[in-house]
């Protein structure tokens, strides 16, 4: 029986997204942005398909507007998608019967340099995120959610920055390069046919090193902790059952992984 993949995509990371007129359905490049990210997932899915995966599962994870980004009229048929808002869980559907879990357009995190779209969750609200003592953005913390399962991130596609930081905190993964940023609204990129090449590639490699790449894994229960960028976001997160360790700190004890992030 052929491996069991799940995807996850994001859009800040898509070769030629750079701007926030590309981000969301009220910006003018939002289409052609879209259908770059679908081309870029259906890249994944042919690769992991001719490296034997039989069954996949795509997450829509960009949030603008959240889980409905993804482009289902030229989304490639051989695979399934989790859509929508108000989700069980941040990654719902996953569990222990997947091999592997791919992310697709991943950015770093908040406050990395030369990085497009550098953020973790907010664009502009959370200044950083640790567990444990150790900051994490948005590509460590679905690899410790993954790693509950037992199943590995296995691929990263972004810019330099953030496969830099796939590799700091997953030995072995794959990272396929797309951009580079030059600040965080600027990079070199390829185009989006060549993004296609490059990530069907990286899909047939990382499929066939799954067993290589160990999942991440942390003990429960952690410490949360979250430095945000001001009052009123750091009032919403007391409201969330945050603790409100300073002005503009917060941390939290996570019970599980549905804490984070």
């Amino acid at each position: 029986m052929g491996k069991r993949v799940y995807i996850i995509s994001d859009l800040e990371g898509v070769a030629g997204i750079v701007s926030r007129v590309q981000l969301g359905p009220e910006g003018s490049e939002y289409e052609i942005a879209r259908s770059y990210l679908t081309h870029e997932v259906n890249a994944a899915i042919d690769g992991c398909i001719e490296a034997g995966a039989s069954d996949i599962t795509v997450l829509d994870g960009h949030g603008h507007p959240r889980g409905y980004n993804i482009d289902l009229a030229i989304a490639d048929d051989r695979a399934e998608y989790v859509i929508g808002t108000h989700r069980s869980s941040t990654l719902p559907f996953l569990n222990e019967s997947f091999d592997a879990v791919f992310l697709i357009g991943y950015h770093a995190m908040a406050g990395a340099e030369r990085a497009v779209w550098s953020h973790t969750q907010s664009w502009e609200s959370i200044v950083s995120y640790s567990i444990n003592g150790e900051e994490f953005g948005e590509i460590g913390q679905m690899a410790i959610i993954a790693g509950t399962f037992e199943v590995p991130v296995v691929l990263v596609t972004g810019d330099q920055a953030a496969i830099n930081e796939a590799k700091s905190v997953i030995p072995g993964i794959i990272g396929i390069v797309v951009k580079e940023g030059d600040s965080r609204f600027c990079a070199r990129t390829v185009t989006p046919n060549r993004s296609q090449t490059l990530i069907k590639s990286g899909a047939v490699e990382a499929t066939t090193l799954i067993d290589k790449i160990s999942p991440v894994r942390i003990d429960f229960p952690c410490e949360i902790k979250m430095t945000v960028s001001d009052s009123d976001f750091a009032d919403e997160m007391e409201r969330s059952g945050m603790l409100r360790t300073g002005k503009l700190t917060l941390s939290k004890t996570g019970q599980s992984f549905r804490d984070i992030p």
